[in-house]
């Protein structure tokens, strides 16, 4: 028995004031402005607020850090008002100086933060200061940050143009606010209990890697009256087998989102504890435009075309997840623009095998040795095996599969040592900008190195577009491109799914799959 399942087998049913859940992978991070899994920003979530968060339908706004906000007429400045006495978990006053340092420190280059594009890409004076981070405009640059401080408790933020989700974008955590303290990218604060010091529903108290996250009640929460929960528990399994079984015998209050066997979601359906809706991402692969072969559109359409997305969704995943043509998943009211790449696979394996000849490759022959990367989960390892078949099948062509723990791939993909690997997209606000603008040229997640001046023009032009109209038919635009040039190969959009003890009241599924667990109470 290994050391996290013989900790787990120490454990009873879980305390009424504690919750424990499988969060699926170790976090990468719990430095909030270097963020990029979904499994890290669940964690962020529970320690860090910022000045607007987000109800647990994760569309509704509440206010956060900020008690109020206006927003002037032309839609370029926004007014928060700050609550008074907020504390930080060690219970040090949190300043409005902070908030706006924290937002400076979020484009420090040594943070390498992955989503520092939404200040640069948003807020007046902010390009600037990235470029000069570290050269003798620094001062400058720093003082026409468009955040600036009005009277003894505002904060003025200033837009290039207008944002229609830029509420949303303030409740992610890039914009966190994060303590002087840990402002070194490399603060061994970030690792250790007592000096990862938050400001949110939680704190750190435990962090044994690769066996448990726990965070306890932050006595200095300006909410923490309502903070039903004293203690949250996150375990990193990703044996699929091993979660249930926590479950059905009482150690886990939440199996977490997507954790179980997919081929079970049926027969789980059946159960009061099992929660299922439609999720607000997209499963996918990426391919490395910077190395042979799939430097070239053809031979990246051809094996994204080659894909039986239906045949995944019903026969391997069966979990009612949905075979994906495009990017965007359903689910944007207003976004009804057909982009998708064709679905019948007679007609794809006919395109597929013409575009692998045109390319110089005939029946795969002359293509280099090509390897899929993913991260150690059964149903990634399935969904490869089948692809894999798919490839042999339909373009002869010859795949070695290769698999680690998800900290280790990510790495991979950074440093950009893969021919194709498994990734996956969950929306960070509600519109369709937030999957097509992470392959725009020079996006920090974009790690396939996918250009395109098409995906670029268009993403440019619908974020100065005012007219909801005009503004979705630009990025439908890029988003087509996207999939024509075969930026990635889509294969199916999520749904998700979870079991739920009964005695967690204040959980409802999400879209998202992000949740505050402040709000949630055991009976």
């Amino acid at each position: 028995m290994n050391s996290l399942l013989f900790l787990i087998a120490l454990v009873a049913a879980t305390p009424v004031d504690e919750f424990h859940f499988n969060n699926g992978a170790e976090p990468e991070s719990l430095d909030p402005h270097k963020s990029q899994s979904h499994d890290a920003a669940q964690l962020n979530n529970q320690m860090f607020e910022q000045l607007i968060g987000r109800m647990n339908d994760y569309f509704t706004l509440r206010p956060g850090l900020a008690e109020s906000w206006k927003v002037s007429k032309d839609n370029l400045t926004w007014t928060l008002k700050i609550r008074p006495n907020l504390k930080w978990s060690n219970g040090e006053p949190i300043t409005r100086e902070q908030i706006r340092g924290s937002w400076v420190r979020a484009m420090d280059p040594q943070v390498a933060a992955p989503y520092v594009n939404w200040y640069s890409d948003f807020i007046a004076g902010a390009t600037d200061l990235v470029a000069n981070y570290n050269k003798p405009g620094r001062a400058d640059a720093e003082k026409n940050f468009g955040v600036k401080l009005i009277g003894t408790d505002t904060i003025e933020i200033k837009l290039i143009k207008p944002v229609a989700f830029f509420a949303h974008l303030l409740t992610n955590p890039i914009f966190a606010i994060v303590h002087p303290s840990l402002y070194a990218s490399d603060s061994k604060g970030w690792r250790t209990p007592g000096q990862l010091i938050s400001n949110g529903a939680y704190m750190l108290t435990e962090w044994k890697v690769n066996q448990r996250v726990v965070m306890e009640k932050n006595p200095h929460y300006w909410d923490a009256t309502n903070v039903k929960i004293r203690k949250l528990v996150s375990y990193p399994i990703n044996d699929q087998q091993t979660t249930l079984n926590m479950f059905n015998s009482g150690q886990l209050d939440w199996t977490g989102e997507n954790t179980l066997n997919p081929s079970m979601v049926n027969s789980l359906k059946k159960r009061k504890d099992f929660n299922y809706g439609l999720g607000f991402g997209t499963y996918f692969y990426v391919f490395n435009t910077k190395k042979k072969p799939f430097d070239n559109q053809k031979v990246r359409l051809a094996f994204s075309l080659a894909i039986n997305a239906p045949e995944i969704t019903d026969k391997i995943s069966k979990s009612g997840v949905i075979p994906a043509y495009r990017l965007v998943p359903p689910g944007i009211p207003a976004y009804k623009e057909e982009v998708s790449l064709p679905k019948d696979m007679k007609v794809r394996l006919e395109q597929a095998k013409a575009l692998l000849t045109e390319a110089g490759y005939p029946n795969g022959k002359g293509l280099p040795k090509i390897t899929l990367l993913y991260n150690t989960v059964e149903s990634h390892h399935r969904i490869a095996q089948a692809i894999q078949r798919m490839w042999k099948d339909a373009l002869g062509v010859e795949v070695e599969l290769k698999n680690g723990e998800w900290k280790v791939v990510l790495a991979e993909q950074k440093a950009g040592n893969f021919d194709v690997v498994r990734f996956a997209w969950i929306g960070d606000y509600p519109d369709p900008s937030t999957f097509i603008e992470f392959l725009q040229t020079g996006s920090d997640n974009n790690n396939g190195k996918f250009s395109s001046p098409i995906v670029d023009d268009n993403l440019k032009a619908a974020n100065m577009e005012r007219d909801p109209a005009k503004r979705y038919k630009l990025l439908a635009k890029a988003e087509r491109a996207l999939v024509e040039e075969a930026a990635i190969a889509p294969i199916y959009h999520y749904v998700w799914y979870s079991l739920m003890s009964p005695k967690v009241a204040g959980f409802k599924t999400n879209m998202f799959g992000h949740y505050d667990f402040k709000e949630f109470k055991k009976n």
